[in-house]
């Protein structure tokens, strides 16, 4: 099917120069290639930068643009490389008829198939295992298409069909940490990588019209979209003294079908109001079939579970309804305003068998749920003009969710038969206040600077059952059937931001920017009593240099320090709270050039460095692209590329030399 599809970019991009016997000034064509040697952990340097090793060649980029004297208009751009990355747009309209437009585009994403650690474990030889020794990658596509009729004096009607797809194996999202348990016990921890098999769909079918009715401009659209995927996976999921212990095998079918349906309407009621109101409605069906086997080291089933399978199912109904208003109550003063309004219901149900490696443990779960949301919300936002080159403006929006949860359940163990029923209420309130000025007091000087405050406000309250059991216990057990950790939490975040730039005679400007962030956590778990504090802050200064109109020059220069107060984490040691910050300062260099030595030849270059307490990267680039006939460019590039963590058994540390050549033609 690729190899079809090649064939059918290519033949587009030929019988596009053959459209028009006069070409159009604008019009190009690249072809190049280019080569990567890697030392070090190359499936780093891919994931990092997006290009894989060794050799690439292909069209880097194709573009057509015509007009033609019947009204109709060709845009037409293609690329397409060894690198499996493709991407194709045809664009074809005539004026008051209508259009069609055809895009392709497809491209490898990769990754490093190692952890992430703290410290290796203290041994002489870093072990293997910490490697899945997989060239981990996956192939992401995107097909579209859009009709559409514009005929004059009648609604535009679109019809529109979308196709994604994710095929390939993957690190999962979350990866576990372990623990170096060796004797002695040291304190080395890493993240032991995870990957998943992947094949990944969705198909979106959409058709709309708009149309303008007496002022009131009216568009109403349904979408239909079909999910589904396939996934699979065999990793290591424990590991202790170096030796593992379990392997999980993993599968999971998800898939789902979702209905939308909006509609809008809005109207300018001369130059001083602009309503807009809006609806939509969301039905989708969602199915998941689950299995998981564990086995041992020796490929035993494992003394921790070695069976695992379920289904579940739920079906969502929501809609919505928006308002806004745009409002100009003086000249120089302009209101805008929105309310909005949610809710939505979901029902599910779920079952699973589990069956435990421990003699006479085994468990059959089945439960039902349902789930009410209402949500409000509402923002105004002020904007004054009346301060010549100054604007002053302020914004403030609220919102609001009540969640009903409810779940009936019945569980089949070793203890018998066990009934579970909860209830649990939940109140989100987020607040968001800004205000800020933008103004220019100087022909040379700008200055922009704003204020950020966001509440966040969560209560719960939880009606819990409780059970007591003596089956294989001396005395008496409690066991909370609701997860009783949830409760009452609170975030509030203050945001300032300062920016200022200023030029100096024709050639010279410089930039600087500072941003601060502080976070108050106060969560309420019974586990533990807070998250704590949140500081970051960011400087970054930049100069511009254009001494001549051959010569280009920026720098910027970034300082970030972030430091996390957790008092509430447990001292490993004593059990008590501490109030230790973590920190992780970073900073970054970045800087570009471009200089004409004549009429025919140019040099660029850029450089950009990283460094944080763990880690540092370097990358640098230099080019010259030399005219060689009218219209026929030819350019000569050369990258590096270094990656480097502060460990002195890392092993993700990389270097990298890439030569390219390109030959564009234009016409």
């Amino acid at each position: 099917m690729r190899r079809n599809f090649i064939l059918f970019l290519l033949s587009c991009v030929f019988s596009g120069l053959l459209i028009s016997s006069v070409w159009a000034e604008g019009n190009l064509a690249t072809v190049g290639g280019s080569i990567a040697t890697v030392s070090g952990d190359w499936k780093r340097f891919q994931e990092d930068n997006w290009m894989k090793r060794n050799a690439t060649v292909g069209l880097e980029e194709f573009y057509l643009n015509q007009q033609f004297k019947d009204g109709k208009h060709l845009v037409l751009e293609a690329s397409g490389t060894s690198d499996t990355d493709y991407d194709f747009l045809l664009n074809l309209s005539k004026e008051d008829f209508g259009y069609v437009r055809l895009s392709y585009d497809a491209y490898r994403k990769y990754y490093d198939d190692s952890g992430d650690y703290f410290e290796f474990p203290t041994v002489a030889v870093v072990p293997s295992y910490y490697e899945l020794d997989k060239n981990l990658h996956t192939d992401r596509s995107n097909i579209a298409l859009e009709l559409a009729l514009t005929l004059p004096e009648i609604p535009k009607f679109t019809l529109n069909y979308d196709h994604m797809a994710r095929i390939g194996e993957m690190p999962l999202a979350t990866r576990g940490m372990v623990t170096d348990t060796g004797t002695p016990p040291t304190v080395s921890k890493f993240t032991y990588p995870w990957s998943k098999d992947i094949n990944w769909t969705t198909d979106t079918f959409g058709v709309g019209a708009e149309a303008m009715i007496k002022g009131i401009n009216i568009s109403l659209s349904q979408q239909y979209q079909i999910f589904s995927d396939d996934e699979s996976g065999n990793n290591v999921n424990e590991m202790s003294d170096n030796v593992v212990l379990q392997t999980i095998e993993t599968k999971n079918e998800p898939s789902a079908q979702i209905a939308t349906t909006n509609f809008t309407a809005d109207t300018k009621i001369k130059d001083t109001l602009q309503l807009k109101l809006g609806y939509s409605l969301n039905k989708s069906s969602s199915r998941d079939q689950y299995s998981a086997q564990a086995l041992g080291a020796n490929g035993t089933v494992s003394d921790t579970f070695n069976y695992y399978n379920g289904e579940a199912n739920s079906d969502m109904n929501a809609q919505a309804i928006n308002w806004g208003m745009n409002l100009k109550i003086l000249d120089d003063l302009m209101c805008r305003g929105t309310l909005r309004y949610r809710e939505s219901d979901i029902s599910s149900s779920s079952e699973y068998i589990r069956d435990s490696g421990f003699a006479g443990w085994g468990t059959q779960h089945s439960e039902n749920s349902d789930v009410s949301e209402s949500n409000t919300g509402e923002t105004v936002n002020l904007t004054y003009k009346g301060i010549p080159r100054t604007s002053l403006y302020a914004e403030a929006s609220a919102e609001q969710s009540k969640v009903n949860y409810s779940e009936v359940g019945r569980e089949y163990d070793y203890t018998g038969d066990n009934g579970l029923n909860w209830q649990s209420k939940a109140l989100y309130f987020k607040e968001n206040y800004s205000c800020g000025i933008n103004t220019r007091p100087l022909k040379q000087l700008f200055i922009s600077a704003n204020y950020k405050r966001k509440n966040r406000d969560n209560n719960y309250t939880n009606d819990v059952d409780v059970k007591e059991e003596t089956a294989h216990h001396s005395a008496p057990q409690t066991y909370f059937q609701y997860p009783g950790y949830l409760g009452d939490n609170t975030q509030i975040t203050d945001e300032y931001n300062l920016r200022a730039n200023i030029t100096l005679g024709k050639f010279v400007s410089f930039g600087a920017k500072y941003q601060s962030v502080h976070t108050d956590y106060n969560v309420m778990k019974e586990s533990y009593t807070g998250i704590g504090t949140l500081d970051d802050h960011s400087t970054s200064i930049s100069a511009t240099i254009t001494p001549t109109d051959k010569l280009y020059f920026n720098c910027v220069y970034s300082v970030e320090k972030m430091s996390l107060r957790t008092p509430s984490a447990d001292n490993t040691v004593a059990h008590t709270p501490t109030d230790e910050p973590t920190n992780n300062d970073s900073s970054s260099i970045l800087g570009s050039f471009n200089y004409a030595l004549n009429d025919k030849t140019t040099l660029s270059g850029q450089f950009q460095t990283w460094s944080s307490q763990i880690a540092k990267s370097v990358a640098g680039s230099a080019s010259i692209e030399r005219e060689l006939i009218k219209n026929i460019l030819l350019k000569l590039g050369y990258s590096y590329y270094a990656y480097n963590e502060d460990y002195p058994t890392s092993f993700n540390d990389y270097k990298a030399h890439v030569g390219s050549v390109s030959i564009t033609g234009k016409f």
